[in-house]
């Protein structure tokens, strides 16, 4: 009798060995499907990231072009040389302005991207860019705008 029940035990163990390694197959394979999934979904995030990261250089470019164009027709409306002097000083100024800008820009890009990593690394969801918070642009246009005013360092305000 006590032959049976070791051979009973000994067939309930490696059924139970097989079930579980079905299963861990099965587990194995789920986890790289999922890792997959967040793969492309941190590539997608990427690429939107970087498309927003390209419209705001490209609008920064054009709004700086704009600036720096009024900058120069107001003074030359006004009969001052335009490429001496104080009109000199505030185009440097604009364009330095305006390469800070593209950084912060890029910086920002490069920060959103390494966080959106570490967010499909953990499981998470990715924030959408739309709920980001102000972009660079909007808050470094501030600083060019002054730029227009005759009280250029906001002495007066």
């Amino acid at each position: 009798m006590s032959w049976v029940a070791a051979g009973l035990a000994l067939g309930s163990f490696a059924m139970d060995m097989y079930g579980a390694s079905k299963e861990d197959k099965a587990e194995k394979k789920s986890s790289k499907s999922t890792e997959k999934q967040l793969a492309e979904l941190f590539a997608t995030t990427r690429k939107q990231l970087g498309f927003q990261r390209d419209i705001e250089l490209r609008t920064l470019d054009r709004t700086g072009k704009a600036i720096q164009g009024e900058q120069r027709a107001g003074y030359a409306a006004s009969g001052v040389k335009v490429d001496t002097g104080t009109p000199l000083n505030m185009a440097i100024d604009t364009n330095s302005q305006i390469a800070m800008d593209r950084n912060v820009i890029k910086q920002r890009y490069d920060l959103e991207v390494e966080a959106a990593l570490k967010r499909s690394k953990a499981g998470m969801p990715q924030t959408p860019p739309s709920t980001l918070g102000p972009t660079a642009l909007q808050s470094g246009l501030t600083l060019l705008t002054k730029a227009n005013k005759s009280d250029y360092w906001g002495l007066l305000e």
